[in-house]
């Protein structure tokens, strides 16, 4: 591949690594190949399994072969790649980082982030250079991670305090997705409607990476049976779902996620019955 001989080859993410520095160290760019042994071309997180994502962090220095780059200039570049496919997908991405910036790729394994952080970039030297810290991080377990292990809402009950954090993808199989997408990062509450056969649920934002998505679902076999999508919200901050046809005495199921799952929000729940 791209300068193989010069990869930084990171394997063995797993969450049992905890919080450890995986790598330090000089980046320079595809026109110094020659010039600086010693250093890394390029740094790969390698994938866990033939369908999950790997990534690529690479230095694009703006010069030599590359001086007519035009796009993302001396900067530090993470994109990611589906191990099943040759080429970067549509849905790759190219994230730019300057120096003193940098990304957290969420759930890399499981419960396991990996931070890459860009310290600094040195354009004087010959070659120009970028030093690039990656760390893992473990995060905090999941309260809710899937239907089964959900958190009990009572209906007029006291509020819960519901997060994404450390959440996992959910079973795809399982859960319809109203847009239609991929499973994503959900914590997971349940409770049992009312008598009135209505029930308003009201998530109260707190902290978070982005606004919310919120979801009821029926269960149709209990938590690890198929889930029939009921009411979605994705209002603003503070989504509420107001559903007048529950069957009195049945749980249901919802979940939370920070807009379709891709980022962390965190806040209180609250359910109560209505009567429409």
């Amino acid at each position: 591949g791209w300068f193989s001989d010069r990869h930084v080859e990171l394997t063995g993410l797993d969450p049992s690594i905890g919080d450890s520095e995986l790598w330090t160290g000089k980046l320079v760019g595809p026109a110094n190949y020659e010039s600086s042994f010693g250093d890394g071309m390029i740094v790969h997180l390698a994938a866990s399994d033939p369908y999950s994502v790997e990534y690529f962090v690479y230095f694009n220095r703006k010069t030599g072969v590359n001086r007519d780059t035009r796009a993302a200039e001396d900067r530090v570049l993470v994109t990611q790649r589906r191990t099943d496919l040759e080429y970067l997908q549509a849905d790759s991405f190219g994230l730019e980082l300057s120096s003193g910036e940098n990304y957290t790729i969420r759930g890399i394994r499981e419960s396991l982030d990996v931070i890459i952080a860009v310290t600094e970039i040195e354009l004087s030297t010959s070659p120009g250079y970028a030093n690039v810290q990656i760390i893992s991080h473990l995060r905090e377990p999941c309260i809710g991670d899937s239907p089964c292990t959900a958190q009990t809402l009572d209906v007029d009950g006291d509020p819960i305090i519901i997060s994404t954090r450390g959440c996992n993808p959910d079973n795809e199989n399982l859960i319809q997705y109203p847009w239609g997408d991929s499973p994503k990062n959900s914590a997971w509450f349940k409770f049992v409607a009312p008598a009135s056969n209505c029930a308003t649920v009201d998530f109260h934002y707190v902290s978070g990476d982005m606004e919310p998505d919120l979801a009821i679902y029926d269960p149709q076999h209990g938590c690890d049976g198929n889930m029939v999508f009921l009411n979605l919200s994705s209002a603003g901050l503070n989504p509420a779902i107001t559903y007048s046809n529950y069957t009195a005495g049945k749980t249901y199921y919802g979940f939370l996620n920070g807009k379709h799952g891709e980022l962390e929000v965190a806040g209180n729940l609250t359910a109560t019955e209505c009567f429409l």
